[in-house]
């Protein structure tokens, strides 16, 4: 089954077709941070030509997303706040959203350049900023794998969400001004 997969995925790469494809998202945090935090919708951008559900790619052919980007970030936030144990149940005392500035794959050549750069920007109650950071990610992984193109997919996110659990003013903010 996954060979016949990888072949229409390569066929339709080489016959510069569109594929519209479900990327699974699976949180794989280790943080642990108490808290709670209501996950607004993250601002995304496409750039022109591209479509929100679209992932810029270099490659002849298109990928899209079931979802638009904005939305799909938008909810791996929530899993991993939530796998981290931050709830977003009950009156939420702060707001994180934030901005998409970058979701790209530069696939010209025998590997895949993968890049995201997102803002977060957490509110509190009273719409206060209470922290503004950007995290970079950019990494190099294979090409022509269903496997490993979805997990580098995700890896581009989850990564950046890794770093933002990992501040320690955010952790701090979050254990002290967004906790009931």
């Amino acid at each position: 089954m996954l060979r016949g997969f990888l072949l229409v995925a390569v066929a339709a790469v080489i016959s510069a077709c569109s594929v519209s494809v479900t990327v699974p998202y699976t949180p794989g945090g280790i943080s642990e941070v108490s808290g709670q935090i209501e996950v607004s919708e993250f601002a995304y951008e496409p750039p022109e030509g591209t479509k929100p559900n679209q992932l810029p790619n270099t490659a002849a052919g298109k990928i899209f997303m079931t979802e638009p980007v904005s939305e799909w970030v938008s909810n791996a936030v929530r899993r991993e706040l939530r796998l981290a144990g931050i709830s977003s149940r009950g009156d939420m005392l702060c707001t994180l959203g934030g901005a998409v500035n970058e979701f790209s794959l530069d696939d010209l050549g025998f590997d895949v350049d993968y890049v995201s750069d997102i803002d977060y920007t957490l509110y509190a109650q009273d719409d206060s900023m209470l922290m503004e950071r950007n995290y970079h990610v950019a990494f190099k992984g294979a090409k022509f794998l269903e496997t490993s193109v979805f997990a580098s997919i995700s890896k581009m996110v989850s990564d950046s969400i890794s770093q933002l659990l990992a501040d320690p003013e955010f952790v701090s903010t979050v254990e002290t001004k967004c906790i009931g």
